[in-house]
This record gives C-alpha cells, structure tokens and sequence, in this order.
C-alpha cells in the first residue's frame, strides 16, 4: 500500500461529491489516480482535464443541457468495463448532476432492460467494441464513446484545458450549479443482480456515499486508503462504494489489475 493520501490530521470531507473530485485531483496533480489492464494512466490533473471535456459534450450531445431541464433526464445508465474511461464517464455525469446508474454486463438482456426500465433511463454510454462483444439489444438510445469522441471540438479542449488548470474550484462549482446539490440527492443507483426475481434499484445519495467513503478511509487509515485494486465491475455495490468513490475522494489511486470483461 501506498501512503500518499492526506495525515488524519488535516483530512477533510464534503458532502457535495462533485467539488471534493475537484479537490481531489488538483491535490493529486501530476501524480497517478487512475490505471488500467488496457495501458490508459490518467494523474490527477489528466483525470480532471478529461472529465470536464467529457463533461461538456455529453452535456450537448447527450443530454442537450441548454434546452432540456434537469429533470427531463436524471439518470443516464453506464455500460462499461471497469476501466479508466469509465470512471471519466461517471465522474463526467456527476459533475453534470446527472445520476450514474452502472449496468451489470454480466446478467442476461432481459434483466438490464428491466433495470433500464426501472430507472427511467433513456441514454446508454457505453463503447462500440463493448457493445459487439456482450451483442445486446437495449431499451434506450446507446451512445457509443468512440462517436462522442470525435465530436470533440477545438472548443472543448480549449474550455476543458482552461476549466481544469485555472478556474478555482468554487467558480467551477458554481458554473456547474453544484450549490444546487443537497445532502440527500441521488449519487448513484445500483441494480441488485435479479436471480431471486427482478432487479431491485438501490438509491444511494450523496451524503451517505460521503459517509460512507469517510467511514472506510477512517477504519482502515488514509494512507491504506492510497492504493485500490479493483476486482469486481462497478455495477456492484462493494466496488463502487468502497472501491471508486472511497479512494478517489480520499485521494488515492484506483487500479484495475486485471481485464474484467466477457469473454
């Protein structure tokens, strides 16, 4: 394990889930906060720079933010390997104020369809060449990364780059209307696996998942907070709770070791 999260001395938490990320990885900077099996390594200052480019063009593209309100289209599902980009997708949403909900790839269609159905969600994200490997049919509009990618305009990075390197935190929070954001508004929803019966969604709000996060990184320490190696997709409540959130808001490192995907 490493130690290079803060001394519990100075450690400190927020509620407010989107500006700690923020905060996280402009503390982080050029030091690693997020590796994969597939090569990809982000720092801190990479991570940030990346979700805030994301964020904007999801924003239109996706969401269509500037004529669409908040509540036309809260929860947007997340089909992805647990990998670094789908940890800029998530983070990308939160910062939206968007609800993430990760789908489970590894139980049948029919079943995260439900979950689809369930929560509402009429956006996907996921990649094209995920998509080809599980060769499901879903229940809403698919977005493919590979195509939001190249709809990347000079004017994104430019934004993103500037965003990221020197506005401070409370004007990013405030362009983005964080302050809007309470305690006990939905962060996440995660679907139980459906084999007793249909999926049932767990609704996990902000604070409790600040509470979570903080309860962890105090019982086993911040610096044996550090270091995480994920082991299970995000779609499951162990690895997004104790595994993503609790490290990287206790400015850590997320590590996936080993491919988690079909075969």
């Amino acid at each position: 394990m490493s130690a290079n999260a803060e001394s519990s001395s100075n450690f400190q938490w927020d509620w407010n889930l989107p500006r700690l990320f923020i905060r996280r990885c402009r503390e982080k900077g050029d030091k690693l906060k997020v590796a994969d099996s597939t090569g990809v390594k982000l720092s801190g200052n990479d991570l940030l720079l990346q979700t805030l480019a994301l964020k904007r063009i999801i924003d239109r593209e996706v969401l269509q933010a500037r004529f669409k309100t908040l509540e036309e289209e809260r929860h947007v599902g997340v089909l992805l390997p647990p990998t670094a980009r789908a940890v800029v997708v998530n983070m990308a949403l939160t910062l939206s104020r968007r609800v993430a909900v990760n789908l489970n790839y590894s139980v049948s269609e029919s079943i995260i369809n439900r979950c689809i159905e369930e929560a509402q969600i009429k956006h996907v994200i996921t990649s094209r060449k995920f998509m080809d490997k599980l060769g499901m049919k879903l229940d809403a509009q698919v977005v493919y990364l590979e195509d939001l990618k190249d709809k990347a305009t000079v004017a994104d990075k430019i934004v993103a780059y500037t965003q990221s390197k020197f506005l401070p935190e409370g004007m990013l929070a405030s362009q983005f209307k964080l302050h809007k954001n309470t305690p006990d508004d939905r962060l996440t929803i995660i679907f139980t696996s459906g084999s007793t019966g249909s999926p049932k969604g767990v609704c996990l709000s902000r604070a409790l998942m600040e509470e979570t996060a903080a309860a962890i990184v105090s019982e086993v320490g911040p610096e044996h907070g550090a270091l995480h190696c994920a082991v299970l997709p995000l779609a499951v409540l162990l690895e997004n709770v104790a595994g993503l959130y609790a490290v990287l808001l206790a400015g850590g490192t997320w590590w996936l070791a080993e491919k988690l995907t079909p075969k």
